[in-house]
């Protein structure tokens, strides 16, 4: 679940990137995806008990590796941008 997650942050970024004027507010905005994540598998979805116990660390290692996605497709838009099909 958690590496489907970091693939939708980097579709999201691309996506915002592309049809989006935010600028760099793009990368908050799609690596705030994962804390929410990890918050719905550890408390809602199935309940997992050590998620629950580590849900803060989790989440804020979650955070980092979402903005870490978050950046990579930000940057990596206009390449794909300007690539013949």
């Amino acid at each position: 679940m958690m590496m489907l997650a970091l693939a939708v942050t980097l579709a999201l970024a691309i996506y915002l990137r592309l049809h989006s004027s935010l600028g760099i507010v793009i990368i908050p905005l799609a690596a705030l995806l994962m804390p929410a994540v990890i918050l719905f598998s550890a408390f809602v979805y199935p309940g997992d008990p050590e998620l629950q116990q580590w849900w803060l660390m989790a989440a804020g290692v979650g955070l980092f590796f979402g903005g870490l996605i978050a950046a990579f497709g930000y940057f990596i838009t206009p390449m794909l941008k300007d690539r013949m099909p």
